[in-house]
């Protein structure tokens, strides 16, 4: 849910040790949350994607792809609809 990204990207990025996050939009609830999720991302060094998540997107076949073909790479896909 919306509401919860603020919260999830410090965990992704804190606990789960993620380089790069890709939100679906919207990023956050408000204008504020999502600048101050910038703020913390830009502070960790953490590129931050959004666009509209489907699994059949460019974005995410080539994320798995570039994954399958490079030793060590590791691509997690997190979901937090209820």
């Amino acid at each position: 849910r919306t509401a919860d990204n603020p919260r999830l990207l410090k965990e992704v990025v804190e606990v789960a040790g993620c380089s790069h996050v890709f939100l679906e939009k919207p990023g956050a609830p408000t204008v504020a949350e999502l600048e101050d999720m910038a703020a913390y991302a830009k502070e960790k060094n953490v590129p931050v994607l959004m666009g509209f998540n489907k699994n059949v997107t460019k974005y995410v076949t080539e994320a798995r792809d570039f994954e399958a073909k490079t030793p060590g790479a590791v691509t997690t896909f997190i979901h937090n609809n209820a």
